[in-house]
């Protein structure tokens, strides 16, 4: 499902660590691009574990356990920083329940559903 573009700026523990561009939606998931800011540097050593864990068995055809208990625990650290967006053409912020940053991509699934565009 494409979504009209929208740009706004993510939060993570209150602080404003950059800019996303949305580009597509499914159901309560949102799709786009990333761009750091000044603030994300404290968070980007954990998103950047996690995204080399997913990548780490890409080869194989099934990762290893360890490799998927490490994933798991970065996904749970991950899950224990509070996130939210504030669109520009919002003013509430939207809280996200789940989020990844794998470079410049972003994934989040909110409360908010996506609106088609």
């Amino acid at each position: 499902m494409k979504v009209s573009k929208r740009v706004g700026q993510l939060f993570l523990n209150g602080h404003a660590v950059g800019q996303v561009l949305a580009e597509s939606a499914s159901d309560s998931w949102g799709f786009g691009i990333f761009t750091p800011q000044s603030g994300y540097e404290q968070f980007a050593p954990l998103f950047g574990a996690w995204a080399m864990l997913l990548h780490e068995d890409d080869e194989l055809d099934r990762p290893t356990r360890e490799a998927m208990d490490a994933l798991r625990d970065a996904e749970k650290a991950i899950d224990t920083i509070r996130a939210e967006l504030r669109w520009n053409d919002e003013a509430q912020p939207v809280c996200v329940r789940q989020l990844t940053i794998d470079g410049t991509l972003i994934e989040w699934s909110s409360e908010e559903r996506q609106t088609s565009g």
